[in-house]
């Protein structure tokens, strides 16, 4: 049985989605997409990785959210796990997870920067992980970093193998 959830605050907004809170939970949110189609692509994208431990948590099907004490409803999403997300990761983590991506399940993602990335754990366990899920991400039209293949490559850091937090290109900045 499908657990009876409500949606209250818009939490942060992306692209092609909105990601709201769940009214009594901590953990957990709502990811919302404008069709059923981009939400349907998404949760099949992140449920794969979410096993693989390359994306957060998704809890349940595909649904519409009440919004709390109105008698609207959502659009088309479903409810994930929230990971902590806008911390600095250094270029070279990053471009770890994307490659781990790719070798676990062949899929590019192309959108990896540093507001798609979130954090799972703390400490010295903690895991990185993908938030941006939907298919945009994994196209190369989403190409802002001019790679041949998807990842924050920063030449500089390949070619010295720096431990830099941010790579040379984000110190001329």
């Amino acid at each position: 049985m499908t657990k009876k959830y409500s949606i209250e605050f818009l939490e942060s907004e992306g692209g092609s989605t909105q990601f709201y809170s769940i009214v009594g939970y901590k953990k957990i949110g709502f990811k919302e997409f404008a069709n059923k189609r981009l939400a349907q692509k998404s949760y099949s994208i992140q449920k794969k990785l979410a096993k693989l431990g390359l994306a957060p948590k998704v809890y349940g099907n595909l649904r519409k959210l009440p919004f709390k004490g109105t008698p609207y409803k959502s659009n088309w999403g479903y409810v994930t796990q929230i990971v902590k997300v806008g911390m600095k990761v250094s270029r070279k983590k990053i471009q770890h997870l994307v490659e781990q991506i790719y070798e676990k399940t062949k899929l590019k993602f192309w959108d990896c920067h540093e507001y798609n990335i979130g954090k799972i754990g703390s400490g010295k366990d903690y895991k990185l992980v993908i938030i941006d899920t939907g298919p945009e991400s994994f196209t190369r039209n989403v190409n802002a970093w001019g790679n041949e293949n998807p990842g924050p490559k920063c030449s500089e850091c390949d070619k010295l193998k720096c431990k830099c937090d941010w790579g040379f290109l984000d110190a001329i900045y």
